[in-house]
């Protein structure tokens, strides 16, 4: 039974076996360089949304500290003075 597989191995057209591995190996490298490309981008999305949820609270606390003896409207105009204000911030306005 062996000598018969070895035969068909031999007689066999090894150019389709070729082209199938050939194939599977661009496949699998593309499948593996997608998955990169995506967990790249969830990455980046979860960095990004932890840096806008650290401005959020820093922007709460400078309010609760700035304005605290203050009513709702001093609150808002005190944040939007602080969102407002960009001469020493202006590289960091678009941030928040």
């Amino acid at each position: 039974m062996l000598w018969k597989l070895r035969l068909l191995w031999w007689r066999m057209d090894k150019a389709a076996l070729a082209f199938a591995a050939f194939f599977g190996v661009v496949v699998g490298a593309l499948v593996f360089a997608f998955t990169l490309v995506v967990a790249q981008r969830d990455s980046d999305a979860d960095r990004l949304r932890e840096f806008h949820a650290r401005s959020l609270d820093c922007l709460a606390r400078n309010v609760y500290y700035e304005a605290r003896g203050e009513s709702l409207v001093g609150q808002s105009r005190l944040t939007t003075s602080l969102l407002s204000g960009r001469s020493l911030a202006a590289p960091f306005s678009r941030s928040i």
